[in-house]
């Protein structure tokens, strides 16, 4: 009927933001990996004490140096301080990204988990207690993904994210992961007549997309 057709809308509609949550909040977009470290370091050289009067000063100690020669230590100091920070933002770069990779498997984790528990609760065809293992199963991953999740923390990045018109949610990644369990087992709870008048009109809607939408929008 209509009601259920509205209630995959809303069902999908719900976990695809709770999905988006995870993604933002521990997977920012990539223009934000560096933005941290470069912050920091352009102050780096005034936390350091050097700076080009500084240098110029130190040029004027018990030797007089001339001019073009003061000037080329400064250049070579600069040289070398930048290399250093290309050196850091390199390292910091590939930690950064082997973190996110690792945010990437934990969320697909708690998806897996999530579909696991779902189906093997919905099944009332199987026998109890290969429903009970699977779900069982299903609770271990869906467990570990999230509390691998809470272990390594929120993206540095997703803080200026946010600020700038993201998602604002609390209890992450709790409250993103149960609101995909939940929604995940009432649309998997919605009957079979239902998927098939959603897949037609999906299929509908792909074929306008692909054939008007997509050269006339």
């Amino acid at each position: 009927c209509s009601s259920d057709l509205v209630s995959v809308g809303t069902l999908l509609a719900f976990t695809a933001v709770a999905v988006s949550v995870l993604i933002i909040r521990y997977i920012p977009p990539k223009g934000e990996i560096l933005r941290p470290f470069l912050e920091g370091s352009s102050s780096a050289p005034a936390r350091d004490g050097y700076n080009t009067v500084g240098a110029a000063e130190d040029a004027k100690g018990p030797f007089v140096l001339a001019e073009h020669d003061s000037q080329g230590l400064l250049e070579k100091k600069e040289t070398l301080h930048e290399a250093v920070i290309d050196k850091e933002a390199s390292l910091d770069t590939l930690k950064v990204q082997q973190r996110r990779n690792l945010s990437v498997w934990l969320i697909s984790t708690i998806c897996v988990g999530v579909v696991v528990v779902t189906f093997a609760a919905s099944a009332e065809s199987a026998a109890s207690s290969f429903r009970i293992t699977l779900s069982g199963f299903g609770a271990v991953i869906f467990l570990a993904g999230m509390m691998g999740l809470t272990y390594i923390g929120e993206d540095g990045a997703a803080s200026r994210f946010r600020h700038k018109g993201g998602f604002t949610c609390p209890l992450v990644p709790y409250l993103p992961a149960a609101s995909i369990l939940i929604n995940t087992y009432l649309l998997v709870n919605l009957g079979t007549g239902t998927w098939v008048r959603v897949s037609i009109w999906l299929l509908l809607g792909a074929f306008v997309y692909l054939f008007y939408g997509r050269k006339n929008s």
